[in-house]
């Protein structure tokens, strides 16, 4: 049921999650997407975990990026 519940919740406010692979070092890492507010939107950069490149930027979303253990 706890994973029935985060997953309902994470849908509920719009995070998706997802393995990208770095553009620089060829990495993968888990990078979860969450929309940000309307009216309180900041350019926000989607950076490796690994090697601290930038691979992308958004003015309509929010990037939390982890390493694979």
């Amino acid at each position: 049921m706890g994973y029935a519940k985060n997953l309902l919740i994470e849908q509920m406010l719009g995070i998706s999650k997802s393995q990208v692979t770095c553009e620089h070092c060829g990495k993968t890492y888990l990078q979860e997407v969450t929309d940000q507010v309307p009216g309180f939107r900041d350019l926000d950069y989607d950076i490796c975990p690994y090697c601290h490149e930038i691979n992308g930027s958004s003015r309509s979303e929010e990037y939390y990026n982890y390493k694979i253990d």
